[in-house]
């Protein structure tokens, strides 16, 4: 059964209305403004945070959703592409985190398609392959068991069937090509 516009509506209306309460409560709390401020200033959006999210660059966006997400200091954290936008001391600043975060117990799903970070972070992996789990263990143990030395490489043993460095040369080839053009005699 499909949802109505009016249970949709009722949902989004509670959903706004639970925000509205936490919102308030927030206000309220000592301990959660400290906590913002200081992930504000850790994250280098202390002095923007009167600035409208919408003037902010894609970087700031998703640093206001990396706060957002370690607010209430989650045993759970879902990261998709989470370095997406970043700079450089951001984007390091994360993967330690991640690093850290786990190795005190905390589970984090991090989902990426860029494989050197996902081997730097993980110390488990789930490869889906058209919504099929193919491979599920540690990073070490799925790298060593298909006897490659990168993830990556795994990866596309696993899941692509395409020849990567074929479509690289045909790439360069269709790059380099000259057109011939052919004089007629008149």
């Amino acid at each position: 059964m499909s949802p109505t516009f009016d249970t949709v509506f009722r949902a989004q209306f509670r959903d706004l209305v639970l925000w509205r309460r936490d919102v308030r409560r927030f206000r309220r709390d000592p301990i959660a403004r400290a906590r913002i401020d200081a992930l504000l200033e850790l994250f280098s959006l202390y002095s923007s945070r009167h600035s409208s999210i919408a003037s902010y660059s894609k970087g700031m966006r998703q640093r206001i959703l990396l706060i957002a997400a370690l607010m209430d200091n989650p045993e759970l954290l879902i990261f998709d592409e989470p370095l997406s936008g970043l700079d450089v001391t951001s984007a390091l600043v994360l993967k330690n985190l991640i690093r850290t975060l786990g190795q005190q117990g905390r589970a984090i799903f991090y989902c990426s398609h860029v494989l050197e970070v996902v081997e730097q972070v993980c110390s488990h992996l789930l490869i889906l392959r058209k919504g099929n789990v193919i491979a599920c263990d540690t990073t070490d143990a799925i790298r060593k068991n298909l006897e490659n030395s990168t993830l990556e490489r795994t990866f596309m043993h696993l899941v692509e069937d395409v020849d990567a460095e074929k479509i690289t040369r045909d790439i360069v080839d269709v790059m380099t090509m000259t057109t011939t053009t052919t004089k007629t005699a008149a």
